[in-house]
């Protein structure tokens, strides 16, 4: 057992976490702690190991391990806030024999609540399950979560033979060290392992977090992780639809880009122009429900065309109705219904040719209906990366949308898409445009606010060639 700790902040969950190893009556244990500060196991059965220098942590228990593979049955490593229980080890030890080497059990995390309940830790801004992996094996219901940062996880010695023998366990390349590669995710990413939670026996492969961080968000409470494997179960059984909406990860070395499931980022000038709304409304691309609910709470129905059936069953559980997470079964099933807005939140950009799906959903506008669109604002984004305040990449400004899944939005482009559709734009990031000559007057805050918001009702049909809208847009 290996348990990375950064120091004094975590020595009273390092001596729980010990003391329960110890109190195993199925499993022998040797627990090495990895940290620079030799007097945290002051009275405990546990050896210290240092660390040093950036990226010390995904390598070094790794090497211990691979020194070690000949003397034991399991590895487990873990984070020195997270309590792995007896009862996690036999699950594991368990079902690992009924399933192929190169699968791995994967574990969860949870947050206990004074209240007794509890948060999972495991689902916050972008991570989320994968209807597509879903799959059974030997007649138990398997799928993959996008986040391999469990802060956690038991390999057996055969694995972890295996995961040697790929060659890249022990070794990282420079640009991976100077950003810190997760201890845990590079296990599977680089050892040639696949990590897949099991959906039948999921409660046995829930690990506590004991530390009241919520770095990262703040996760999910218990009733929405029940209703999500709940679905994915469905899923598996055919009651549900397997598709998703569009391709919520990009292909840029960042998760910056990736769509938000959870926690979701509103800008604060966007609520003015969903409040006033007391018709219908229809939010294209949307998650837990939770979001529409805040932002139309007059609104005398809200119904979604879901990123996924999954997340789906958060928004029907909050009183959303959704369609298929497909736009040409979602349009064809709505094509009688008017709405008195169309909300599409961090999504157009996503979708190989905006303008053609703009002008679909036009003609679902009421007379007096709006579509309010939002996107990251990419050229701000561009100013942060000049002034070093951020380092998460842009998507190159040549790839296009093929290469990379995403296009570069900014005021721009989304003001083109929006007219190409047969929009007239009413505003953009809540203030009111001015045209000078055949041109619009660009924001003051192009540059400095990172979301786009973007509010348009139906004009003129577009004069433009209908290719410019039926081929996809760079």
């Amino acid at each position: 057992m290996a348990i990375a700790s950064p120091g004094r902040p975590e020595a009273a969950f390092l001596d729980r976490i010990i003391r329960s190893y110890e109190a195993m009556t199925d499993f022998d244990v040797d627990v090495v702690v990895l940290s620079n500060e030799p007097g945290l196991t002051s009275g405990l059965n546990a050896t210290v190991v240092p660390l040093h220098g950036v990226g010390s942590l995904p390598l070094g228990h790794a090497q211990l391990f691979a020194e070690r593979v000949d003397r034991y049955d399991l590895f487990v490593y873990s984070a020195g806030d997270i309590l792995v229980t007896e009862q996690n080890l036999s699950s594991f030890s368990e079902l690992n024999e009924r399933l192929p080497v190169e699968i791995v059990p994967g574990f969860l995390r949870c947050q206990p609540r004074p209240s007794g309940d509890c948060t999972h830790r495991s689902f916050r801004t972008v991570h989320h399950w994968q209807p597509s992996s879903l799959r059974t094996i030997d007649g138990l219901g398997f799928a993959a979560f996008t986040d391999m940062h469990s802060a956690m996880y038991v390999v057996s010695a055969k694995q972890l033979t295996c995961a040697i023998d790929a060659g890249r366990l022990t070794t990282l390349p420079v640009d991976e060290v100077a950003e810190g590669a997760s201890a845990t995710s590079n296990f599977y990413t680089r050892g040639g392992l696949e990590w897949l939670i099991c959906l039948d026996r999921v409660d046995e492969f829930v690990v506590c977090h004991l530390s009241d961080s919520n770095r990262g968000g703040d996760g999910i409470g218990a009733e929405d992780f029940r209703l999500q494997v709940s679905a994915l179960r469905r899923l598996r059984d055919g009651q549900l639809d397997g598709r998703t909406l569009v391709q919520t990860e990009t292909d840029v070395e960042t998760t910056r880009w990736n769509r938000r499931y959870f926690d979701q980022e509103i800008p604060e000038h966007l609520w003015r122009h969903a409040a006033m709304t007391t018709g219908q409304v229809l939010s294209v691309g949307s998650t837990t429900g939770e979001v529409e609910l805040a932002l139309f709470p007059d609104a005398a129905r809200v119904v979604g065309v879901p990123v996924d059936d999954i997340v789906g069953a958060l928004a029907r559980h909050r009183g959303l109705q959704t369609v298929a997470p497909n736009f040409d079964d979602a349009l064809a099933r709505l094509a009688g219904e008017r709405f008195d807005a169309i909300w599409i939140h961090d999504l157009i950009h996503r979708v190989p040719n905006p303008p053609a799906l703009l002008a679909e959903l036009r003609g679902l506008l009421s007379a007096d209906g709006q579509i309010i669109v939002t996107a990251p604002n990419m050229r701000q984004h561009a100013l942060q990366l000049r002034l070093r305040r951020t380092s998460h990449p842009l998507p190159p400004a040549r790839a296009g949308f093929a290469r990379c899944g995403i296009h570069r939005s900014n005021w721009r482009r989304l003001s083109a898409w929006m007219e190409l559709a047969g929009l007239d734009i009413e505003r953009v990031d809540g203030r009111r445009l001015r045209r000078l000559g055949t041109h619009l007057r660009r924001p003051a805050f192009d540059l400095t606010h990172p979301t786009l918001v973007a509010v348009g009702r139906p004009g003129r049909r577009t004069t433009k060639s209908e290719s410019l809208i039926t081929q996809e847009t760079v």
